[in-house]
């Protein structure tokens, strides 16, 4: 039998090659661009959500999404509709992940009541808890906007309805004024009647002279008349109240006052971050956990006014609300 000798390092290339060590390869561009178009299509299909509005009165500049379900952190935002499309935004509310009840989204004061909008779910990918769209935060793929609108209630139309007719019959009243004073005698027949009226006067004198008692003319303190009392108003008062914020009810949820007072709210929030806004006086506080905003303001107009909680704080962000009521 004939033998066979081979270098070693003959032998250990075999050894290699029959193990299946082979050099690794370097991916192309085109294995990058894959995988990057992968992550982006999974990172879509994580991202879901859909909302439920429908046309609402709007009350305080302030409208409420009934229900928004999101797979992610984000905000439900609205878009002023112009020739039925969505065009620029205008407001937006902070939801959560999962499902968010009545979430109110707080308008600016100078749209007027009759409008309609479009609302979005949009993503929360760049600083967490800031809207920082355009530049990020963009519409969640594949959604599709859904339009509402807003109506002026029953009342304020009622009120304009009143106004209106008080305006013609002040118009009328005015234009029987003018028709009066057309018909009244000249000058010339008004001079003639009060020398008509000096003789009779003349008459009457004669006669009071042949009269054996003659009357006791009135004295000057007779003559005049009581003058009508002044009513003096109140005084306008400071009031302090003190308010505790949490899950999901400010205490006291009734504040009352007087037109014309100074009022101080102490507002303390005892768990989680929430808001205090007060749109008909123009307040919008945030509320840190255990610790105490003060605001003050005049209360110069009245009339009963909500105040709610303006910074998403769980389930019941929707019913935490109380009512500042000023009396006359």
């Amino acid at each position: 039998m004939k033998k066979i000798f081979l270098p070693i390092s003959t032998l250990a290339a075999l050894l290699l090659i029959g193990s299946g060590c082979i050099p690794s390869v370097e991916p192309t561009q085109d294995d990058i661009k894959e995988n990057e178009t992968i992550k982006q299509e999974e990172l879509v299909l994580q991202e879901s959500a859909s909302l439920e509005v429908t046309d609402q009165e709007k009350k305080d500049n302030i409208v409420i999404i009934e229900k928004v379900v999101s797979s992610i952190d984000g905000w439900v935002v609205l878009y002023k509709e112009n020739n039925g499309v969505p065009r620029n935004w205008i407001a937006y509310a902070s939801i959560t992940k999962g499902e968010n009840i009545d979430v109110p989204v707080v308008l600016p004061p100078t749209e007027s009541a009759e409008e309609t909008y479009f609302a979005l779910v949009h993503s929360d990918t760049n600083s967490r808890g800031k809207f920082d769209f355009p530049q990020h935060d963009a519409p969640i793929k594949n959604m599709k906007a859904v339009s509402f609108s807003t109506h002026k209630n029953d009342s304020a139309a009622e009120d304009e309805e009143i106004a209106e007719i008080k305006t013609e019959t002040t118009k009328k009243e005015e234009e029987n004024k003018d028709e009066e004073k057309t018909e009244e005698p000249s000058v010339t027949e008004n001079v003639t009647i009060k020398a008509d009226e000096v003789e009779v006067k003349k008459e009457e004198v004669v006669i009071e002279e042949n009269n054996t008692e003659p009357t006791t003319p009135k004295t000057e303190e007779e003559k005049v008349e009581e003058k009508p009392k002044e009513v003096v108003a109140p005084a306008p008062e400071k009031k302090s109240f003190s308010i505790t914020a949490k899950k999901w009810e400010f205490s006291p949820g009734i504040i009352t006052v007087n037109k014309g007072d100074e009022v101080t709210l102490s507002i303390t929030s005892v768990d989680v971050t929430h808001g205090f806004g007060l749109s008909a006086f123009n307040i919008k506080e945030t509320l840190e956990p255990n610790k105490t905003t003060t605001v003050t303001f005049v209360a110069d107009k009245s009339g009963s006014f909500p105040f709610f909680c303006s910074v998403f704080c769980g389930s019941g962000h929707g019913g935490m609300k109380g009512t500042l009521i000023v009396n006359e």
